[in-house]
């Protein structure tokens, strides 16, 4: 898929946003304080999280009801 260079931009905002949220609740990567810190990760680093994005999608769903501004993200995923 290639978005927009808007939309990929929000989406890697979203993105980045749903794998912090998700190294909080499973502290895979700890001492993470920011979406942007974790941004700022190497790939190697954060595929270690989004591989658990993708073991537990119901993640996405707990993430989204702390933040329902970001139901875009289930027309991505």
């Amino acid at each position: 898929m290639k978005l927009p260079v808007e939309e990929a931009n929000l989406f890697f905002k979203l993105m980045w946003g749903l794998q912090f949220f998700i190294n909080q609740q499973c502290q895979i990567l700890p001492g993470i304080k920011s979406a942007n810190e974790y941004a700022d990760l190497p790939v190697t680093e954060k595929l270690k999280v989004r591989d658990k994005l993708w073991k537990s999608p119901n993640l996405i769903d707990a993430y989204a009801e702390k933040n329902p501004t970001v139901c875009q993200l289930r027309n991505w995923i």
